[in-house]
C-alpha cells in the first residue's frame, strides 16, 4: 500500500509485460531436441532427394553395364559431374524451402530473424569476405608446402564429366551454399545456440557435422572445411546474419571452381 491507501501491485487483469526482445524477437527457437529431430528430418529429405535425382543415372549405367558392382556403381555416380549438379539443384531449393517452413512453424518467431536473414552493412561483409579469402590463400600455401595438389581429383573429375558446366556452376557456387548455411548456420545454430551447448559449442558441433558430408574429401581436405566453419560460424555469431557466412562460402566455392579450371587449361 502506498500513502493514499492504493495497492501498488500489478492489475491481475492486465496481460504481463512481453520480455526484452532478443535477435529472433520476443519468441525464441526450436529447443535443441526439436532443433536436433528436425535437423534429422531435413538430412533424411536431403538424402531422398538425392537418391531419386540418381535414380535415372543408376538405371542408365545398369543397363550399359549390368554386371557392375554395386562399389563401382556407386563410384561412377560420385564422380558424374551432371548427377552433381542436378542433385545439388534439387536439394538446394527442395531443402532450403524445407528449412524454412520448419522456422515458419515455430510460432513468435519470423523466419527471417529465425535463419538470421539480416543484411549486413557493406563494410562488415567485406571485412569477412577478406577473411576467407585469406584464409583460403593460407591454406592453400600451407598444402603446396606440404606437397599435396590445391586441386582435388574429385574436383577434376567432377568438372570433366559434367555435360552443362553452367549448370555445374550454379550448383557448387550458388545453390550448396545456400542450403548449407541456412541449415548449418541458420537454422542448427539458431536453435543450439539458445541450450546448453552456448554459441561456442555450437560453432562447434555445426562444423564439424558440416566437415562431416563432405564425404568425396580426404581428412586434410575436410580438416580444412572444419576451420573454416568455424570461422564462418564465427561471423553468424558476430554478425547476427547468415548471410555472411554464406557469401563467405560462396566465395570459398567460386574460388576452389576456378582454381578446377586452371588447372584443367594448364
Amino acid at each position: 500500500m502506498d500513502d493514499e491507501g492504493v495497492s501498488n501491485s500489478p492489475d491481475p487483469a492486465q496481460p504481463p509485460p512481453l520480455p526484452e526482445p532478443t535477435e529472433y524477437g520476443h519468441g525464441t527457437p526450436w529447443d535443441f531436441w526439436a532443433t536436433t529431430s528436425f535437423g534429422l528430418l531435413i538430412c533424411g529429405s536431403f538424402l531422398g532427394v538425392q537418391i531419386v535425382v540418381g535414380l535415372p543415372f543408376i538405371f542408365t549405367i545398369m543397363a550399359e553395364n549390368s554386371n557392375i558392382a554395386p562399389d563401382e556403381l556407386g563410384k561412377l555416380i560420385e564422380q558424374d559431374g551432371t548427377y552433381l549438379s542436378m542433385a545439388t539443384l534439387a536439394t538446394g531449393i527442395l531443402c532450403s524451402a524445407f528449412v524454412i517452413i520448419i522456422a515458419w512453424m515455430r510460432k513468435g518467431v519470423t523466419v527471417w530473424n529465425y535463419l538470421g536473414l539480416r543484411i549486413p552493412s557493406m563494410g562488415t561483409m567485406l571485412r569477412w569476405l577478406l577473411a576467407i579469402g585469406g584464409l583460403v590463400m593460407a591454406f592453400d600455401g600451407l598444402t603446396i608446402l606440404l606437397g599435396r595438389d590445391v586441386v582435388p581429383e574429385f574436383m577434376t573429375d567432377i568438372y570433366t564429366s559434367a555435360k552443362y558446366p553452367a549448370l555445374l556452376w550454379i550448383a557448387i557456387v550458388f545453390m550448396a551454399p545456400l542450403f548449407e548455411e541456412l541449415f548449418f548456420r541458420g537454422f542448427l545454430f539458431a536453435g543450439w545456440s539458445q541450450s546448453r551447448l552456448g554459441v561456442k559449442g555450437t560453432i562447434l558441433l555445426t562444423s564439424l557435422f558440416w566437415a562431416a558430408i563432405h564425404l568425396q574429401y580426404d581428412y586434410y581436405q575436410i580438416g580444412i572445411i572444419f576451420v573454416a566453419g568455424i570461422v564462418m560460424g564465427f561471423a553468424r555469431h558476430r554478425t547476427r546474419s547468415v548471410v555472411v557466412p554464406f557469401f563467405m562460402h560462396v566465395v570459398m566455392n567460386l574460388i576452389a571452381t576456378l582454381e578446377v579450371v586452371f588447372v584443367l587449361r594448364e
